[in-house]
């Protein structure tokens, strides 16, 4: 047998082999034959010789017969269908087929990499240079899982987990449901498998959020927190910026004897939230509620819906989203479906969306719809609010089907002087009481493209918010409506509402 490490190595030994297979059956059986026939020869003749005169005729037939029938029957025989035989059958059957075999790329999930090279042929995802993703699964061929720290696999909770890693590490939790965690001066990612499987929980006999990240500079992904008695989510300490990314905070509890600062609470610090959802969650404290989410600091929001919560309060309600001291820049948001009642008469709704106090907000293409306030507490405003110093631009937003009990509220809008208000739609709110902008007595409605239309929302119907269905239906006037400098995704003038604009969902 020869075993060939290149096709080149392999031809050069097939020749040398046909070769010495040629000399092997032509010159070894044919030089045996010679000499046989030359030693039977010469005792024939010299026999033949002695006996010339008296026996001459009977020599020659078993000289001629012998020598011709053994010389010529086992040369011919066996030279030629040795060589022939032996030779072009090997040859050719065993050249063939190697080379035709080497020539072709075995690839089985057809993933562009050889299987020899391949650490799973039998999966397209998987292959030297693919893109790791948490599952649990090595998809780059690296030998290391999920970049090496998974949970609970190789650390049992995302607490042990960021304690080993590195500053800037990335860690992926598995679909489950997971303790609460609390980290400081860190980079880190922490990413769930899959958002709705990928649970952390609190417990009933929590004291502060389950999750707190101190000078976060990270990202914390992918994963949906639910449970606890104080909330889910702080963030604290200047200096960093954390990134929430496609997280669902639902089923949460607060429950304080004083403030409550937010189901998502973030204080002295930078924060950037995509694609966070804060749904069906419950607040309960003695004094002022300052938001399903509240801000302190530069803050982004692109995508963020807060939908079907419920606060009571022992104070006023400072609206569904509240920003203290902060630059806020949001774009596609949804205020909707949210109820805030008080245990103390006398007390205000600073507004059902967006409130800034002492800090300057930009808000582009939110949906403030149906948000209720009981007999307990009057409206200052139903859009946005305003206080104590900094400006408001609010645009290409749809405030709608807002009301309170108490039957009437102040402003559409309570904001100060120099506030830009452009391109809004404002139907079928509770009535205005005062003036419809706070710092101006002019109502802005057929100006600066502002307009006073139904919306016509594909569906509005049932009592769980987060099932509304709160895109512009075929026929909509505000299709298309809002500020011609901002695009839709589809290229096309920007419609009005959280649905339209560069950042729509």
């Amino acid at each position: 047998m020869i075993l060939c490490v290149s096709m080149a190595a392999c031809s050069a030994t097939r020749s040398g082999q046909d070769a010495a297979d040629s000399a092997s059956a032509e010159s070894g059986p044919d030089a045996s034959d010679v000499g046989a026939e030359r030693s039977a020869d010469s005792s024939a003749t010299d026999v033949a010789e002695d006996l010339a005169d008296a026996t001459s005729e009977p020599d020659a037939a078993p000289d001629s017969a012998t020598d011709t029938g053994v010389d010529t029957g086992a040369d011919t025989g066996a030279d030629t269908g040795a060589d022939t035989g032996v030779d072009a059958g090997v040859d050719t059957g065993v050249d063939t087929g190697v080379d035709t075999g080497a020539d072709v790329m075995v690839d089985m999930d057809g993933d562009g990499v050889a299987a020899g090279r391949d650490c799973n042929d039998g999966d397209r995802t998987i292959f030297p240079g693919a893109t790791e993703v948490c599952d649990g699964v090595d998809q780059d061929c690296d030998g290391t899982i999920d970049w090496g720290f998974t949970v609970p696999t190789t650390h049992a909770t995302i607490q042990a987990a960021a304690a080993a890693a590195p500053r800037a590490a990335r860690i992926c939790v598995l679909d489950g449901t997971h303790a609460g965690f609390g980290i400081a001066d860190s980079a880190l990612v922490i990413e769930g498998q899959s958002r709705d499987r990928t649970i952390i929980a609190g417990s009933a006999t929590d004291t502060a959020p389950f999750v707190r990240l101190q000078r976060f500079d990270g990202t914390l992904r992918n994963v949906t927190l639910t449970g606890g008695a104080r909330g889910a989510l702080r963030i604290f300490s200047a200096g960093a910026t954390a990134r929430l990314e496609n997280l669902m905070v639902r089923g949460v509890n607060l429950t304080s004897s004083g403030d409550c600062s937010g189901i998502v609470h973030v204080e002295d610090a930078g924060v950037e939230l995509r694609d966070v959802f804060v749904e069906n969650n419950v607040v309960d404290c003695n004094n002022v509620g300052a938001g399903f989410v509240s801000l302190s600091g530069a803050s982004v929001l692109d995508r963020v819906f807060i939908r079907g919560n419920r606060m009571t309060t022992g104070g006023d309600y400072r609206g569904a989203l509240f920003a203290y001291r902060s630059t806020v820049a949001a774009r596609s948001v949804v205020i909707a479906g949210n109820a805030a009642s008080s245990r103390t008469s006398g007390r205000e709704v600073f507004a059902f969306g967006f409130v800034s106090e002492a800090g300057t907000a930009t808000v582009t293409n939110a949906t403030i719809v149906g948000n209720t306030a009981d007999a307990t507490l009057s409206v200052r405003a139903i859009a946005v609010a305003s206080t104590f110093s900094g400006a408001i631009a609010i645009s290409n937003s749809v405030i709608a089907f807002n009301t309170a009990s108490a039957g009437s509220a102040r402003y559409a809008y309570d904001v100060l002087a120099g506030s830009t208000i452009a391109y809004n739609d404002v139907f079928a709110n509770d009535a205005i009481s005062g003036q419809f902008v706070s710092s101006s007595a002019v109502d802005p409605t057929g100006t600066l493209g502002n307009l006073a239309a139904d919306p016509m929302f594909v569906s509005r119907s049932g009592a769980d918010p987060t099932a509304w269905n709160l895109r512009l239906a075929a026929g909509s006037s505000l299709i298309d409506a809002g500020d011609p400098a901002l695009l839709d995704r589809d290229t096309t003038r920007s419609d009005i509402g959280a649905y339209g604009g560069p950042a729509s969902p």
